[in-house]
């Protein structure tokens, strides 16, 4: 679980790939018990513990630039384009990545 109050990202490299297979997977790994709410028109995570999760993809990197995060989980990430990685190391806070 992520550390308590703080406020992450999950990136997959396109939109499809988001909902089709890093959520569905995230979901089915994920205890239920943690997750206190889920704004499915936001792709926004709420857990018990206070901290956020981002579901987001990459297919414009430059749209992931703003909320100051202080992890990332990119999946697939060698199917990212490279400024993502980039933009993501400059928007974290700490180094837990």
């Amino acid at each position: 679980m992520p550390k308590a109050g703080s406020l992450g990202v999950i990136i997959a490299p396109i939109f499809p790939m988001l909902g089709d297979a890093t959520m569905r997977t995230f979901f089915s790994i994920c205890p239920p018990e943690i997750i206190s709410s889920w704004n499915k028109s936001t792709y926004t995570l709420k857990l018990v513990n206070g901290s956020e999760i981002l579901f987001r993809s990459a297919d414009k990197p430059d749209r992931l630039r703003g909320p100051t995060i202080t992890w990332f989980w990119m999946d697939e990430a060698a199917d990212c384009k490279p400024e993502t990685w980039v933009i993501m190391r400059g928007e974290t806070q700490t180094a837990e990545v």
